[in-house]
């Protein structure tokens, strides 16, 4: 997965799941740099930083202290320039503690 070494950008609390990740995309021969910041907040600041390359895929923990992954999916629902890139978020724990209702949440902000 290589699209012109645009960054993947890892929004994960815990450094050993973020281990973890960096791991299996190095296995992969995944070659793209990786971002990683640890909550919502950061990763909004990370995407309006002027001269950053929109990443090509962001992976997403929904279990964050400061602002979650369903935060920050409300708010970057709304910028144009985002509906492009790609987002694969980690259930978790999140699915542990809501179940179901963690799907209904992410099926929600996608419409």
């Amino acid at each position: 997965m290589k699209n012109h070494a645009k960054p993947i950008l890892l929004i994960e609390d815990d450094q050993i799941d973020a281990m973890t990740v960096r791991r299996a995309l190095k296995e992969l021969h995944v070659t793209n740099p990786v971002a990683h910041v640890e909550d919502g907040e950061a990763a909004l600041a990370y995407l309006h930083h002027a001269g950053k390359d929109r990443p090509c895929l962001i992976l997403l923990d929904l279990n964050m202290p400061v602002m979650g992954g369903i935060e920050f999916l409300h708010a970057a629902k709304g910028e144009a320039d985002l509906k492009r890139v790609a987002l694969l978020a980690r259930l978790g724990s999140y699915a542990m503690k809501f179940g179901a209702d963690a799907h209904r949440q992410l099926h929600t902000i996608q419409d």
